[in-house]
């Protein structure tokens, strides 16, 4: 991120996406902790692909393929609107037709 200031605004808007489990920020860095179907990995990568699209100057990205633990993960429930939790507008993206993508589970597109 190029600032503090925006690594906050991002770490508060992706805090309530129906995927992610922990948001935080340390001085000009973003981080996120995400719970992604396998179907929703190239979400994951375009932006580090293309780190402009959320701000930021370089976006990495770590994976681990077979969680060992007990507990399962179940999507939280987000707020239904138009607009991601995150500031997309899934039903104006280019990339659904590109992905295949039913948009975000939190917007009305989705449904």
């Amino acid at each position: 991120m190029p600032s503090p200031e925006e690594a906050e605004r991002l770490a508060q808007a992706m805090s309530t996406c129906p995927y992610s489990i922990a948001v935080g920020t340390s001085g000009d860095q973003f981080y996120n902790i995400l719970v992604v179907p396998r179907t929703k990995m190239w979400w994951l990568e375009y932006p580090r692909d293309k780190p402009d699209i959320i701000g930021a100057i370089s976006v990495d990205i770590a994976t681990i393929d077979n969680l060992v633990s007990a507990v399962r993960f179940r999507q939280k429930d987000a707020r239904i609107s138009r607009k991601a939790p995150c500031g997309a507008d899934c039903e104006d993206c280019g990339l659904r037709v590109q992905f295949q993508c039913r948009g975000c589970p939190a917007t009305t597109p989705y449904r």
